[in-house]
């Protein structure tokens, strides 16, 4: 499934990299039934507004909330990655604590 955007977003969450302008929006859109599945799954629009792609993900679930859930645990590996290529740069605010505020699908804490 492709989307061009994430439609109505539920939350947001502005990252930061330390030393430049650069914020990374990251955004989390409504949980929403596919429209040509039977089983009546799930999916979850997310985005990271800013970086190298930009381009929007459907997180699918069997419900509304395992489709949450999954998109949550992908967006923290999504946030690592991009932590990573920006060498431990992201912040979730200006200062220097370098917790981003995500849990990965291990329970770590990033």
């Amino acid at each position: 499934m492709k989307l061009k955007d994430v439609g109505q977003v539920i939350a947001t969450r502005a990252l930061y990299e330390l030393g430049t302008d650069r914020i990374f929006l990251v955004k989390i859109g409504l949980s929403q039934p596919f429209s040509d599945d039977p089983n009546r799954n799930f999916y979850c629009p997310i985005q990271i507004e800013g970086d190298c792609n930009n381009h929007v993900k459907a997180i699918a679930g069997v419900d509304a909330v395992q489709a949450i859930e999954l998109a949550m645990m992908i967006l923290g590996t999504l946030v690592q990655c991009l932590n990573q290529e920006l060498e431990g740069r992201l912040r979730c605010s200006s200062d220097e604590d370098p917790i981003l505020g995500f849990t990965l699908n291990d329970g770590t804490k990033i």
